[in-house]
């Protein structure tokens, strides 16, 4: 390999050369154009079309849709200003989607749930303005969607755990969880997507969602009395088994089984020895945390004070009390 010679490396005469190769090249360039300027238009155009043809595409894309010329918003906002929007302007949009088929309401929905999730039992802190923009409509959609019980549709919104997730924010009020029970068959439903579920909390969301349906319910012992009849019990107390100790895993699963000794000793208290109710209390009491202490006690107080009346014959919670 040899080098590049002395002139083209040093002294003036490289100096020259970067001086005035640019402009070299553009008298050729130049004369390359006036001599036959076709070559020269053709790479011209492409570029322009290159850059063009996108924003072509956006444009016809916002002509085909419906666009409100006041606003500029489309028929369908996109996630990222679906949040600011009113609550029932939300609602509107959602269930627009969902009888759509489209997959906007995927991201609608989880945005819905993210700005109202809860997990304690304390009252809704928007009041009533959930049901009011008309969370009833999503609900029945949900449940139709979960059962795949939808003619023609493409797409599932609501499997096992998206399913969970929004029941949630709707058994916290009083019309939407007496609708879930009583005339979606509630209890079976979210006992059954606790089992389908894959995600390890489902069974916190839906042991919170039976929860809050008991506290809410006209006739103090229905839910608790389905859940017996039903024999989901055992499954309570498999999914109690499961904690991890954080009191909040625990608080929801530890007030229905207390409930359930309370109105129903005789028969609740049986099924829970067949289930080693006694053996995971104790379990869970060891790894409590401090805050989570006193459920377990409950509860073991619960099931000595069931084991009583259970063997006294009688199981009138009232005729107890007295």
């Amino acid at each position: 390999m040899k080098r590049a010679p002395v002139w083209f490396t040093h002294g003036k005469s490289r100096e020259r050369i970067h001086k005035y190769w640019p402009w070299g090249l553009g008298v050729a360039v130049g004369a390359m154009y006036w001599y036959q300027p076709e070559p020269f238009e053709q790479v011209r155009t492409a570029s322009l079309y290159a850059i063009r043809r996108p924003v072509l595409q956006s444009t016809q894309w916002l002509e085909v849709r419906d666009v409100d010329p006041e606003s500029m918003a489309l028929d369908l906002p996109p996630d990222q200003i679906f949040g600011p929007l009113p609550l029932k302007q939300q609602v509107d949009f959602i269930m627009q989607a969902l009888n759509e088929d489209n997959e906007l309401a995927d991201g609608y929905v989880t945005r819905l749930v993210i700005d109202h999730m809860d997990l304690s039992l304390d009252p809704p802190f928007l009041g009533d303005a959930f049901v009011e923009a008309g969370a009833a409509k999503i609900l029945r959609f949900a449940v139709k969607d979960y059962l795949e019980q939808r003619e023609g549709a493409t797409h599932r919104f609501f499997d096992a755990d998206r399913f969970l997730r929004f029941v949630n924010i709707c058994a916290n009020h009083d019309a939407l969880a007496d609708e879930l029970v009583h005339q979606h068959d509630g209890i079976n439903l979210l006992f059954k997507a606790m089992t389908e579920a894959t995600n390890e909390y489902a069974r916190v969301l839906g042991m919170r969602a039976v929860t809050l349906c008991a506290f809410q319910q006209a006739k103090d012992g229905e839910i608790e009395k389905k859940i017996l009849d039903a024999g989901y019990l055992p499954k309570v107390v498999n999914y109690y088994r499961q904690s991890t100790g954080d009191p909040t895993d625990t608080r929801f699963v530890t007030l229905i089984l207390s409930s359930m000794l309370r109105l129903y000793p005789k028969e609740a208290y049986q099924a829970a020895v067949d289930a080693n109710l006694v053996k995971t209390t104790v379990n869970n009491l060891n790894i409590s945390r401090y805050k989570g202490v006193p459920q377990h006690i409950r509860l073991l107080h619960d099931l000595e004070k069931a084991r009583i009346a259970a063997k006294g014959g009688h199981d009138d919670p009232v005729k107890e009390a007295v």
